[in-house]
């Protein structure tokens, strides 16, 4: 069944029909007036300081979104917010053998920006070394993809261990290509440093330095027209507050940063000019660590969740920019809105209810001495320390909150705030009790799921864990994520999602909080060509996300 690019949409996994908007996204002509420069400044969410790789697959980029968003190239782009697809390096693909096998068509005339031809060769590379590499194996792709070949310069087939569909998105929606001809030659593509990076992309690395990372137009890039700016400047801010100063200044294009009380801190300061927009990509929630006691305990985790009140964290942490989660850990995104159960959001509130959470406990063998401490059935206080990103304030403030919230339970909370390395370096490797952050988002449920939940992507506390830091390790989620991606229509994958969503619900792998939206901050005064709720042509939750909105912005 071949499929070309534009005009598909992926709803609850199942590829349907849609049309994609036009222009890939762009709104209108450029208005004509503005200053004179045409270099775009984007500033995004805090990071530590950067570092000079664009090795995407780097541990040292782990945090550092920006040092491979403008660079690198996958085979499609997904939109992580409506699920629609659109061609990049791929101009169409199709299935066939059962599902077990894909075939990308794709785009001739492209260059590298040392002015090699791209072909079949060089796709079929960045698979084969992501396969014998298992360090640089981020998303799986060895217990996905059996074989990859070329069928010609511009054909690739790629066989699969069994009948597949729902993984398209790793394979081709994250996997930026690199070129044979430059990382043929890397002994250990996982340490080394690249510092001058060769990419079909809409950008070329111009300067360095690890607080400012400047860009410049990719003359030949193969998109006729595009990049519209010459120069993006991303600079460096070690904080939200920092990040929101320079903003209030007017010292940015395009940012995705958390800012405080937005409308009068930045929005009314130049309502002509500045706008937001926050469409929902992921979750917030509470990561408890499934392999340490108490946290390993489902009666405690639960007990835990109606100890937490999500109104107060979503008005005081968040300013109301999010909506309270409800009990399937699933996002009100327009790719994932339609498979959640509302029986099973009905059936399990995600309530602030101390009073039962108080009965949980009891009916398990806590109980509470004189001074309102909370004592284990072991006869041991108990306590938890939380961990949030330093420089990250929303969710500083959102564990403060939980943490007095604890408090007043009778847990002795206490919360750390460790630099954005060293906090999901904790995460990964199990060094933490609880912690403040995001679930990985993907067009659709299944993503979210697959990284947060399956065993694969965890690891035994003291090793690093690629997503699945809470260390949930279920056979029969694991089993429901495999036969999830057997299924071919969208009545059976909706099947198999409620029996997920009902372990998310009845088992907390993870305490969900809010949703977690794509902060999108825009100043139009020299640029346009954002993306908005009326032009939802991409939502910037990822580096790929990034490179492809900035390629949009067109000089006014």
């Amino acid at each position: 069944m071949k499929k070309g690019i534009r005009g598909l949409a992926v709803a609850g996994g199942v590829v349907t029909s849609a049309l994609l908007l036009a222009g890939c996204g762009s709104s209108g002509s450029p208005a004509s007036a503005g200053s004179s420069s045409n270099t775009a400044t984007f500033v995004e969410a805090p990071n530590s300081p950067f570092v000079d790789n664009f090795n995407p697959w780097s541990p040292s980029n782990a945090m550092i979104s920006s040092a491979f968003s403008e660079i690198y190239e996958p085979l499609l782009y997904f939109n992580t917010y409506t699920g629609t697809i659109t061609g990049k390096l791929a101009t169409s693909y199709s299935y066939s053998n059962n599902h077990q096998t894909i075939t990308f068509t794709l785009r001739k005339g492209v260059k590298w920006s040392d002015g090699q031809p791209f072909t079949s060769n060089d796709v079929v590379f960045t698979f084969d070394m992501i396969l014998k590499n298992p360090s640089i194996d981020l998303n799986g792709l060895s217990n996905i993809i059996q074989s990859v070949s070329a069928k010609g310069k511009y054909t690739v087939v790629i066989n699969l261990k069994s009948p597949n569909e729902a993984d398209l998105y790793w394979i081709a929606g994250d996997t930026p290509i690199v070129p044979e001809h430059i990382w043929s030659k890397v002994s250990n593509p996982a340490s080394y440093t690249d510092t001058n990076p060769v990419t079909t992309g809409p950008f070329l690395l111009k300067s360095f330095s690890t607080s400012l990372i400047v860009l410049k137009k990719n003359p030949h890039y193969w998109n006729p027209g595009e990049p519209h700016i010459d120069t993006l400047k991303i600079p460096l801010y070690l904080s939200n507050n920092s990040a929101s100063l320079a903003m209030v200044k007017g010292d940015f294009s395009i940012a995705t940063q958390f800012v405080p009380s937005i409308k009068t801190t930045l929005l009314s300061r130049d309502p002509q000019h500045y706008f937001d927009w926050f469409p929902p990509i992921s979750e917030n929630v509470l990561f408890t660590n499934d392999a340490v006691y108490p946290f390993s305990s489902v009666t405690f985790r639960r007990a835990l969740s109606y100890a937490i009140n999500r109104k107060a964290i979503t008005s005081r942490g968040e300013y109301n920019y999010e909506t309270p989660a409800n009990a399937t850990g699933l996002p009100e995104s327009k790719a994932d809105q339609p498979v959640i159960d509302q029986s099973i959001v009905s059936q399990n509130p995600m309530t602030y209810d101390p009073s039962k959470a108080r009965a949980i406990l009891k009916k398990a063998g806590y109980t509470w001495n004189s001074k309102n401490q909370l004592i284990d059935p072991k006869g041991q206080p108990v306590s938890a320390n939380i961990i949030a990103e330093s420089g990250a304030t929303d969710w500083v403030s959102d564990a403060q909150i939980i943490a007095k919230e604890l408090d007043n339970f009778g847990i002795n909370a206490t919360v750390q705030t460790p630099s954005p390395s060293t906090f999901l370096s904790d995460l990964s490797n199990g060094n933490f009790q609880l912690g403040v952050y995001f679930t990985t988002y993907g067009p659709g449920p299944y993503f979210e799921y697959n990284t947060l939940l399956n065993s694969s992507f965890s690891a035994p506390i003291g090793h690093s864990a690629t997503s699945n830091y809470e260390r949930w390790i279920n056979p029969q989620t694991n089993a429901l994520l495999q036969q999830y991606t057997q299924e071919f229509t969208q009545s059976a994958q909706q099947a198999t999602l409620d029996k997920i969503e009902q372990i998310m619900a009845k088992d907390l792998p993870v305490i969900p909080l809010m949703d977690f939206p794509a902060w999108e901050q825009y100043n139009n005064t020299d640029f346009t060509g954002f993306p908005s709720a009326h032009n939802q042509y991409a939502a910037m939750a990822s580096p790929i996300d990034n490179m492809y909105v900035e390629a949009q912005l067109r000089k006014r």
